[in-house]
């Protein structure tokens, strides 16, 4: 057996400074730090007599890192003007006082949003309005205007709509988990191409959930004076004003 007694060169040390950028690339790559929220309090701020909102964002993640309140007026919380935003309220709160007449969070027309965590609270104008393909998860909105109105191919789920002037949801897409009580509208109006399961609706003035014909909903416990459902395949697991039998 021939053995090779010959000394190998050593590895070529990589220099400090390309270490250090390896590790830069590695760890964080230009689209991460694009992702990173940042307060959205460092957002544009239009403030003062006529403002449309007190903040107005196009682009990028945000979350609140303190309520935001509106004293009256018809300024909303926060303006969207452009897809792909999110903002994680992270518990906190837009709060509308003395008659606010504006929305919590107006996006309407802008697609692939998500807002998620937190209350809207007095906003006469409504809650939240997003476009298609859009996410409204883990919000509790009352006291206001609509609750949440969204468009097509929309995810609303998780969410706490109460004592509402107007539908509690309005969308369309997948509408699950939800509780729509004591609105004055619909507790759900769901459009075309729709998946309604696991909602509570009670107590709304209007069809406790109204749905195009061809939607599904399955799992859904619906109470009211008046009408409980229409439209709509029963794809089982509901109960109507105490029936497991849905008109």
């Amino acid at each position: 057996m021939h053995i090779d007694a010959r000394p190998h060169a050593a590895p070529r040390p990589i220099g400090v400074l390309a270490m250090a950028a390896i590790i830069a690339t590695i760890a964080v790559s230009p689209a991460a730090l694009r992702a990173q929220a940042v307060p959205i309090e460092q957002a544009a701020t239009i403030r003062g007599v006529g403002a449309a909102a007190l903040y107005s964002v196009s682009s990028g993640s945000y979350y609140l890192s303190r309520n935001i309140v509106v004293s009256g007026g018809s300024a909303n919380g926060i303006n969207i003007t452009g897809p792909n935003v999110s903002i994680d309220f992270r518990g906190y709160s837009i709060i509308g006082k003395k008659s606010a007449a504006g929305i919590g969070v107006n996006a309407a027309g802008q697609v692939r949003l998500t807002i998620q965590n937190g209350n809207i609270q007095g906003m006469g104008g409504g809650g939240v309005t997003v476009g298609a393909e859009s996410t409204v998860r883990s919000m509790h909105i009352t006291g206001g205007g609509p609750g949440i109105a969204g468009g097509a191919s929309c995810l609303i789920e998780d969410n706490s709509v109460t004592g509402n002037s107007g539908d509690g949801i309005n969308t369309a897409g997948v509408i699950r988990g939800n509780v729509s009580d004591g609105n004055t509208g619909n507790g759900v109006t769901a459009g075309a191409n729709s998946s309604i399961t696991g909602n509570e609706a009670s107590g709304n003035s209007g069809v406790g959930i109204a749905m195009q014909a061809s939607d599904g909903f399955s799992n859904n416990v619906i109470n009211s004076i008046g009408t409980t459902v229409s439209g709509g395949v029963d794809a089982g697991g509901n109960v109507c004003n105490g029936s497991a039998t849905c008109p």
